[in-house]
């Protein structure tokens, strides 16, 4: 399952990234919604490592 890990880890920083530049742009709401999808995407790709 490590190999669906590292999918999760590559998509929640994706989305991680895509967060800060929302929040650059004055755009709470969006940046709050991929900052919550980030950490979802991290929570899973930690529960596969550990699985």
């Amino acid at each position: 399952m490590a190999d669906y890990s590292a999918l999760a880890a590559l998509i929640a920083l994706t989305l991680a990234y895509h967060c800060w530049r929302e929040f650059r742009s004055d755009n709470p709401r969006d940046a709050r919604l991929l900052g919550g999808s980030a950490l979802i995407f991290l929570a899973t790709g930690a529960g596969l490592l550990l699985q």
